[in-house]
């Protein structure tokens, strides 16, 4: 029986249009760092584009039901905008760890945008976050996700 004409079945099957690694010049980078170098640092247009969005997201109206709060959020981390650095890191890494640091009396007094790569999330025994290590140089601190009284002392913002 001839369902789909007399053509059907006389070639064969063209081959893949795309190799996985194999005939590239060179060898795809593996670690997450090395992928953000090769893709990020070394190309002019990427550079570009995440800037040109994290400065949108930056210069985004911050509307909150606290003056304090959003004066929190608005304000420099580290030399930079919070709201430009999260985006940024959020585009390139998919993470983004901001440290609440509180004053003496227990309120937020800074918002601080911890480096992502140089993030590990400790879970208990149920997978939920008990803690960040943060490493830096030689050495390394531990971040409970949550302080003494109860309140979040590391907030990771994730993109899907």
């Amino acid at each position: 029986m001839d369902w789909f004409g007399r053509k059907a079945a006389q070639v064969p099957a063209r081959p893949a249009l795309s190799r996985v690694y194999g005939t590239w010049s060179s060898p795809a980078p593996l670690s997450w760092e090395a992928q953000v170098r090769e893709g990020y640092l070394s190309n002019a247009i990427v550079q570009r584009a995440v800037r040109l969005v994290a400065e949108a997201a930056g210069s985004a109206p911050v509307v909150a039901s606290d003056p304090a709060l959003a004066g929190l959020v608005s304000s420099a981390s580290g030399g930079q905008g919070l709201i430009e650095t999260l985006a940024s890191q959020l585009l390139l890494h998919g993470n983004g760890y901001v440290q609440i640091l509180a004053d003496g009396a227990g309120a937020p007094a800074e918002l601080f945008a911890l480096r992502p790569e140089r993030v590990t999330v400790e879970a208990d025994a149920r997978g939920w976050p008990v803690a960040y290590r943060y490493k830096a140089g030689g050495s390394g601190v531990v971040l409970p996700a949550e302080d003494g009284a109860g309140r979040t002392a590391v907030v990771h913002v994730k993109a899907l």
